[in-house]
C-alpha cells in the first residue's frame, strides 16, 4: 500500500493528514528494488522527491537495513 502523510498548513494552523494512493506489491524486494519502487511512485504521483523529508514502514529487513536498506538508500 502506498500511502502518504502531509502537512498542510491553513489559516496559520498546520494539520496533519494521510491519503492511499495506490496499492503496490512490495513482497519479497531488496532495499534497491523497494527505492526504486518509492522513487517510481513518486514520479508517477508528480510528487517531487525534495519534498519529502521522512519515510515510514513496518520495519521489514530489507528496508530498515543500515548500509543497504530502503531507508538509507532513499535518503
Amino acid at each position: 500500500m502506498f500511502v502518504i502523510r502531509l502537512l498542510k498548513e491553513v489559516n496559520g494552523v498546520f494539520k496533519i493528514g494521510e491519503r492511499f494512493l495506490e496499492f503496490v506489491d512490495g513482497c519479497d524486494k531488496t532495499g534497491e528494488e523497494m527505492d526504486e519502487l518509492i522513487v517510481k511512485r513518486l514520479e508517477h504521483h508528480k510528487i517531487p522527491e525534495p519534498d519529502c523529508r521522512g519515510q515510514g514502514y513496518d520495519n521489514a529487513r530489507n528496508v530498515t537495513g543500515e548500509k543497504k536498506g530502503t531507508g538509507t538508500r532513499f535518503l
